[in-house]
């Protein structure tokens, strides 16, 4: 070996060493820096002895979660929760005989009892709990004033018997026994923690309850097929009753017939208000009526009979409703504050019909009558009351009567004064007066049944002034009082007079003076100052003549004619003339002067000619007398003049001067 290589060794051991000696120096630093670490960390965990709770750890750092430390005041240890100091550990001193000296806490560990070894509480041990090394057994009264949670107390005796207790993760077969317990989310149909009670199958299909002391009463029952039967306090009729398979319930029977169904003598659902001033309601059974029962006034408000009749404010309704009070009211309000057109209705009572009879049927549902209230302005201040009915043909009903806001009453029109505006229409005013007015019929019925008597009776300021009434068929018209004067108007074309309506003979004037009538038709006569044949005047008749010349009673020779007049009175005749510058050529001379013409033929006296006065001027006539008289010829229409020496002749007269003026009376048939 060289020196050089000798060198190199020696060279490479001193730098191994040199690397080692500075690998030891590091892990050794390490290890001081982990362990002051470790020391830094144990003593933030532990800070020792302090004679009170520190706020800080012992470098003046904020607390960690679990660290200790020990109370030196309380000789305790406590650790840090992350918010508050706890005491970790208590020290209990028992001393004979065996009595605590602080309270006992077990951290977490059994107290083991052995066999018949008691927990007793009480100062007469009126509380053991214990094993006897078959059964649990508690003796003594338990109050338990809040809440108890258990779960599995104890299991029956087998599985196939008693009740079985606790909690399961299944349902029990239909051999196992029954189970009262707690049921998991596991089981199908049940929430997790549900408390549950089911009966033993095919041996305990139904479940009983029974309280009281000494002989119990049955309460409650629970049969197999859901049905529930609460009982009365006897024990021996269900009264409140749950029918699973119907889902109904009865109360006061077990067979209800209905969802709800509420059985006795007298059964009411009663509702009570307790807040001030409210009042106590029921439904109430009432015999064989139901009714709405106000239990604070003691009375029925609203009432259904067996009838089908519904009363309000009375229990004995007379007809389909009946509303009965001191001064009942019904009432129809309209929402509505808009404005409105004339003739709007703002309220209406209609009246239907299901039949369907008829053109127009009720198919349609509309109202066959209604009372509406419309408006008569804009503003709904001014109203009338509207009757509408539906005729068979009509497909509505329309308005037949109406009362307006005047309180006139209108039928068949809508016009206030029908007969002064000629439309037809009744209207009876609300100042007291009837307006009536009709196209092509009777305007007026009036009918008195029975008996004879008074139809109109016309008063003034309350007293009868008159009267239109009924005697023996006929009607009368009449005023009033005893010395009333009046018509009676016959069937059998006569009218009588009456007083005080009854026909009176002799006693009632026609007119009176200052009071006259002016014209009187009369086509037959006038029976004046008595009743007979003898008084009967039966004709008046005035008018003109034309009186012809003539040489005969009838046909003959005629020539001039002149002008007359006449007044017939019955049967008496009077007739003037004027016959001038008679022309008798043609006529014969030797014959009597005829004067033809007369306005009726002459009377047949006693089957000859007759004489009858008159008076008569003549001029250019030669007569031998200053007398003459007039000549009629039976049944003729013709006179002739005779003075003392007998007839005026043809002769007798100076042709174209002679002249005849005269009057004459005589008799016609």
């Amino acid at each position: 070996m060289t020196v050089e290589t000798e060198v190199a060794a020696l060279t490479s051991a001193v730098n191994l060493l040199t690397s080692t000696v500075n690998v030891s120096k590091a892990t050794l630093d390490a290890s001081v820096a982990a362990a002051e670490a470790a020391y830094d960390s144990f003593d933030d965990r532990y800070l020792g002895a302090k004679v009170s709770a520190p706020s800080l750890d012992n470098d003046g750092g904020s607390l960690l979660t679990g660290a200790l430390y020990f109370n030196s005041t309380e000789n305790a240890m406590y650790v840090y929760t992350g918010a508050s100091w706890v005491i970790t550990t208590n020290y209990n001193n028992v001393t004979a005989p065996y009595t605590l000296a602080q309270t006992l806490n077990t951290n977490g560990n059994n107290v083991t009892f052995g066999d018949n070894g008691k927990a007793i509480f009480g100062a007469g041990s009126d509380l053991q709990i214990y094993h006897d090394g078959t059964t649990n057994k508690v003796v003594g009264s338990i109050d338990v004033t809040g809440t108890v949670t258990m779960a599995g107390l104890f299991s029956g005796p087998s599985a196939t018997s008693g009740l079985n207790y606790g909690y399961i993760s299944s349902l029990p077969t239909s051999n196992s026994a029954g189970f009262i317990g707690w049921t998991p989310a596991s089981v199908s149909g049940f929430s997790n923690g549900d408390l549950t009670y089911i009966p033993r199958t095919s041996t305990e299909a139904s479940h009983l309850f029974y309280t009281g002391n000494g002989t119990p009463t049955k309460s409650l029952r629970i049969a197999g097929n859901g049905d529930i039967s609460f009982y009365e306090d006897t024990g021996t009729t269900p009264k409140f009753f749950w029918d699973a398979s119907a889902e109904s319930l009865g109360i006061g029977t077990s067979s209800p017939s209905a969802q709800l169904t509420l059985s006795g003598d007298t059964t009411q659902i009663r509702l009570e208000n307790t807040a001030s001033g409210g009042r106590n309601w029921a439904l109430r059974t009432f015999g064989s009526a139901l009714g709405i029962y106000d239990h604070t006034a003691g009375a029925f408000r609203q009432y259904i009979a067996s009838s089908g009749n519904v009363g309000i404010g009375t229990s004995s309704p007379r007809s389909i409703l009946e509303i009965s009070d001191s001064a009942p009211e019904l009432r129809i309000t309209d929402e509505r504050d808009i404005t409105l057109s004339t003739g709007d209705i703002i309220a209406s009572l209609g009246f239907y019909s299901n039949d369907t009879s008829g053109v127009s049927g009720g198919a349609n549902n509309l109202p066959r009558g209604a009372i509406d209230l419309v408006t008569n302005n804009a503003f709904n201040s001014n109203h009338s009351l509207v009757f509408r009915t539906r005729g068979d043909e009509a497909a509505t009903a329309s308005e037949k009567m109406r009362i307006d806001a005047s309180g006139n009453l209108l039928v068949g029109t809508t016009d206030t004064a029908p007969a002064t505006n000629n439309v037809e229409g009744i209207v009876l005013r609300s100042e007291g007066h009837l307006n009536v007015s009709r196209a092509g019929g009777v305007v007026g019925y009036f009918n008195r049944k029975t008996d004879d008597g008074i139809i109109l009776d016309f008063r003034k300021d309350g007293t009868t002034v008159g009267s239109i009434g009924s005697q023996s068929g006929h009607v009368y018209i009449s005023a009033s009082g005893t010395t009333s004067a009046g018509l009676r108007l016959q069937n059998n074309s006569i009218i009588s007079p009456t007083k005080n309506a009854v026909v009176s003979d002799n006693t009632i004037d026609l007119g009176q003076a200052g009071g006259r009538f002016k014209d009187l038709y009369l086509s037959g006569g006038v029976y004046l100052g008595g009743t007979g044949a003898a008084n009967h005047l039966d004709d008046y008749e005035e008018g003109t003549w034309t009186p012809t010349a003539a040489d005969a009673t009838s046909g003959g020779n005629t020539g001039t004619t002149g002008v007359g007049s006449y007044t017939k009175i019955g049967n008496t005749i009077r007739v003037t003339a004027a016959l001038t510058n008679v022309v008798t050529t043609g006529m014969t001379a030797g014959n009597s002067f005829y004067v033809q013409g007369l306005p009726f033929a002459s009377a047949d006296i006693a089957g000859a000619s007759a004489f009858f006065t008159g008076g008569v001027y003549t001029s250019a006539v030669t007569i031998a007398s200053s007398v003459l008289s007039f000549m009629y010829d039976n049944g003729a229409s013709a006179l002739n003049f005779y003075d003392t020496d007998g007839a005026i002749l043809v002769s007798d007269i100076t042709s174209g001067s002679g002249d005849f003026y005269f009057t004459a009376i005589y008799q016609t048939a």
